[in-house]
């Protein structure tokens, strides 16, 4: 059980950067954007 739940753990952390780093990416896009 406590495997699993490490593996869930890493799989949060890993999920949590990819959507903060593309929610960045996102909002840079949109303030080019909005700037040109």
């Amino acid at each position: 059980y406590n495997e699993i739940n490490d593996g869930f753990k890493t799989i949060d952390k890993t999920n949590q950067q990819t959507i903060r780093n593309f929610i960045q990416t996102f909002t840079k896009k949109g303030n080019r954007a909005e700037i040109e």
